[in-house]
């Protein structure tokens, strides 16, 4: 929603992607100051975000950064369904 307030108010989609994981970046780190534990798919949010910020800050390439953020989940997806083969041993 983030992202399509500030597209439609004229930012250039990088910017308005990396601004956009501002409050998923804060919702994180809230959440490890409030519970003093770390949540795991939390973090690896927030490494997913840092790491498409960096390429679009890099590239310049919206379209690179949304396609990186959809490697980890491909890769989730995988391990997934690979703990399913090992769940009956």
């Amino acid at each position: 929603m983030t992202y399509a307030v500030l597209r439609s108010s004229g930012m250039r989609p990088v910017g308005a992607l990396v601004l956009s994981g501002v409050f998923p970046a804060f919702g994180v780190l809230l959440g490890v100051a409030r519970d003093r534990r770390v949540d795991v798919f939390g973090v690896l949010v927030l490494v997913g975000i840092a790491v498409g910020t960096v390429l679009d800050l890099a590239s310049g390439n919206a379209r690179l950064a949304l396609l990186e953020g959809s490697v980890p989940t491909a890769v989730f997806g995988a391990v997934c369904i690979g703990s399913l083969w090992t769940a009956g041993r």
